[in-house]
């Protein structure tokens, strides 16, 4: 169903109208609830996030960063990922340098776990901690999103 729906830019639209709302209206249930229990940090992945405008929903936006090719062979390696729905893909996407600059952190993700885990924990103590921080931009290709939201008890 991927492969047609990303072949067809209506069908992806209508399927869009349908789903986007479903999603947003169990994100909104999630973080109240979340806010209930006095969660100090949740975490979202929300694909597109800056082209669908969900950063102003949150506190903080961290960008998972890879380098293009990287993401080519993550993309590749997944089940029915044609050449043509990878750069459909990335196509909708806004171009990692955006997405960096208005990140409030960037985390590498092709440099190893390693250096990885180190820039999640670092994130994590600095909105534990309450304090704003920002991260230097990688020079990579293209990110995945991942959006960081502090609950408010």
């Amino acid at each position: 169903m991927g492969a047609r729906v990303f072949a067809d830019a209506t069908l992806l639209h209508r399927l869009e109208q349908i789903l986007h709302p479903l999603v947003r209206e169990a994100r909104e249930r999630f973080l109240a609830l979340e806010r209930r229990r006095g969660t100090p940090l949740v975490v979202l992945d929300i694909p597109l996030l800056y082209e669908t405008s969900s950063e102003r929903t949150c506190d903080a936006v961290a960008v998972v960063s890879a380098p293009l090719f990287l993401q080519w062979q993550r993309l590749r390696h997944r089940p029915n990922f044609s050449e043509a729905r990878v750069v459909a893909i990335l196509a909708r996407q806004l171009p990692d340098a955006q997405k960096r600059r208005r990140a409030d952190f960037v985390i590498p993700s092709g440099l190893g776990k390693a250096l990885t885990r180190q820039h999640i924990a670092h994130i994590v103590a600095t909105l534990v901690r309450g304090g704003a921080g920002h991260c230097d931009a990688l020079p990579v290709d293209r990110a995945r999103r991942h959006q960081v939201s502090k609950s408010h008890a």
